[in-house]
């Protein structure tokens, strides 16, 4: 891989434009979740019919938008060439912080606590490689869903601190 990257007068050109999708899709599925979840809450509230026409109608949406996506990727084989390093970081992040977690809800010493950390970043390490690999068979999908890990690793590491400066 390092060749390939090193070497790129091998390879023919390629648009910078050619691996991403277009504006589209994630609106619609944004706006499907949004519809799904507006009325699925008037349905269950208040017992709606339109709530639950829109509800339905939502998450018809959204799951057509996941499985189209999923079937585009159908004859796409794993590789770590298109590895999803964002999601990657969200497992070894997150891994981290339930090693942390359970260091501070058992009230384990300091060396304890770094041994869940540490247990919790290798399963994390682990969990990610994964993640990033297989999310790839989620298509444009797997967009969505790092900017999704994007939000949630900085939520995390806010929870962290947040829990660090309590727990002193």
């Amino acid at each position: 891989m390092l060749w390939r990257l090193l070497h790129t007068k091998d390879r023919r050109y390629e648009s910078t434009f050619a691996g991403h999708i277009s504006l589209e899709l994630p609106v619609m599925a944004i706006i499907s979740i949004i519809i799904g979840i507006y009325g699925f809450s008037a349905a269950l509230g208040s017992g709606s019919i339109i709530g639950w026409i829109c509800g339905i109608l939502g998450s018809g949406g959204f799951i057509y938008l996941l499985v189209s996506s999923i079937r585009s990727c159908k004859p796409i084989r794993l590789s770590f060439e298109y590895f999803r390093v964002i999601i990657f970081f969200f497992f070894v992040i997150l891994g981290i912080n339930i090693g942390l977690e359970i260091g501070m809800v058992y009230h384990l010493s300091y060396g304890f606590r770094i041994i869940a950390v540490i247990a919790g970043f290798a399963l994390g390490y682990v969990a990610g490689i994964g993640g990033g690999l297989w999310v790839q068979y989620l298509g444009w999908i797997a967009s969505l869903l790092d900017i999704l890990a994007i939000t949630a690793i900085a939520g995390v590491v806010l929870f962290d601190i947040l829990l660090l400066t309590i727990a002193r």
